[in-house]
């Protein structure tokens, strides 16, 4: 498997609200997961119980993509977006 080549980098906000930076996937699928799971990244703002449930929320979310299953990443990612609009 060869690594996706992509000019633009990745940059996440961490749940601590430090920003990440990301240049090299494995796949675009990998590529997707972690733009997805970025985009479900909690404000630091927000409340204790909303942000355990948020972390069990990404925590299941990365294994059932581990194992190849759970829902396609791009749509989580449309679907965070649209959450993050609409708030």
């Amino acid at each position: 498997m060869s690594a996706v080549e992509d000019s633009a980098a990745v940059r996440i906000r961490t749940p601590g609200g430090h920003i990440r930076e990301l240049t090299s996937f494995c796949s675009s699928r990998c590529r997707d997961c972690v733009l997805a799971l970025g985009a479900l990244n909690p404000s630091v703002f927000s409340s204790a119980g909303f942000l355990e449930r948020r972390t069990l929320l990404t925590d299941r979310l990365l294994q059932l993509w581990r194992d190849g299953k759970g829902p396609d990443p791009v749509l989580v990612l449309k679907a965070a977006e649209r959450a993050r609009l609409a708030a």
